[in-house]
């Protein structure tokens, strides 16, 4: 956090600067974040950041590993698809409240990672127990990632009704069917999510061994 020490200067530490960045995002968006903007916004010389941050990737890491971070701890004795479903619900809460960090967490998966190495290992673990080989347990755990991870910044990013009159003009060119859908863009986000959930995990139980 920011301090003052004796002489009334501000004390920076890393956390203070990538809290302040997280602001800065949530409040204009990924483009206007800069190492000048920050050390504005903390009223203090661009270069004493360098001292706890050493670039903008290096700040952007820093966010994405503040965002992911905080997801979790769960319940103890959680089963594998209980971990699952409930990570998924935390990540999609987590960028519904963070929308314009969606670029850099999308870009930026091994700070993800390292954030989140205890609960991935354990989840890895939980797979095992139910008789799934090493690496298909890392192969299910990247399907189920990929699949909520893309379906959540999908939402983020791109989940608006569709321009006026976009139905009828495809339902007018000979594509009913795909009208339909057009028309239901925006629509329905929580139930889509709910099912996006289900079929994550009722197909990587059909593919563990049978009777674990």
């Amino acid at each position: 956090m920011v301090g003052d020490d004796s002489t009334g200067r501000a004390r920076l530490s890393r956390e203070a600067i990538v809290e302040t960045a997280l602001r800065i995002v949530d409040a204009q968006g990924a483009a206007a974040l800069s190492m000048r903007v920050v050390a504005a916004e903390l009223g203090s010389p661009v270069m004493s950041l360098y001292r706890h941050v050493e670039s903008r990737e290096d700040l952007e890491d820093g966010i994405v590993a503040l965002l992911t971070g905080a997801i979790g701890p769960f319940p103890p004795g959680m089963t594998w698809d209980e971990m699952m479903r409930a990570w998924g619900i935390a990540y999609r809460d987590m960028v519904r409240a963070h929308p314009n960090a969606v670029p850099m967490l999308a870009a930026r998966p091994l700070p993800s990672y390292r954030a989140q190495r205890g609960t991935a290992e354990h989840g890895l673990r939980l797979l095992q127990e139910t008789g799934a080989t090493p690496e298909d347990a890392r192969f299910h755990l990247r399907v189920a990632l990929a699949t909520i991870v893309g379906f959540c910044h999908q939402q983020a990013e791109a989940n608006r009704p569709a321009p006026p009159g976009a139905a009828d003009a495809l339902a007018g060119a000979g594509f009913p069917l795909l009208a339909g859908l057009v028309g239901r863009l925006g629509e329905d986000g929580d139930a889509l999510f709910a099912s996006m959930l289900d079929i994550v995990v009722e197909g990587i139980a059909r593919r563990l061994p049978p009777g674990r």
